[in-house]
This record gives structure tokens, C-alpha cells and sequence, in this order.
């Protein structure tokens, strides 16, 4: 159940985000937002873990804000495996 409101959540704020921000777009229903929030949520839950303990130093250095760049690099890699999810002027 709590795994099911985390994809809705991560759906609805992926919605939220395309209203608010000009560069990011999606084509298609609720159903294909759903879908990009379960990838993002395998994505947060799978990569990032990784990805952090691996930037531990540049975290340490930058006193966290290297949490920017990984935020920035996961919403990347969510635009690599989703056809319809698209983010302009991302590089």
C-alpha cells in the first residue's frame, strides 16, 4: 500500500512540476504519469543509494549541495528511459 501512494505521489508531482515549469513535458494520460512515477521511484530507490555513497566526498565538500547534482542526473537518466517524458534544454 505505501508503495502504491509513493507512485501516485511521485506521479501527481511530476504533474505538478509539468504545470509549473516551461521546460518539462509529458505526452500522454494519467496513466503514462503513473508509469514515470513508478520508474522515478525505481530510480530514487535502485540508482541513488549508489550514486550517493559513491559522491560521499564531493558531498562532504560541497557541505551537500552536490545533492543538486544528483537530483539533476537521476531526473536525467528518468528522461533517458521514458519516450514521453521529456525534459528541453536539460544539457
Amino acid at each position: 500500500m505505501r508503495i502504491l501512494l509513493r507512485i501516485l505521489l511521485n506521479g501527481a508531482g511530476l504533474w505538478a512540476a509539468c504545470q509549473l515549469l516551461p521546460g518539462l513535458h509529458w505526452e500522454g494520460g494519467w496513466l503514462y504519469l503513473l508509469v514515470a512515477g513508478f520508474v522515478i521511484g525505481l530510480i530514487n530507490v535502485i540508482v541513488r543509494p549508489i550514486v550517493t555513497f559513491f559522491s560521499c566526498p564531493l558531498l562532504l565538500v560541497t557541505l551537500g549541495l552536490f545533492y543538486l547534482v544528483i537530483n539533476g542526473a537521476m531526473l536525467w537518466l528518468a528522461d533517458a528511459l521514458l519516450d514521453k517524458f521529456r525534459i528541453d534544454g536539460f544539457l
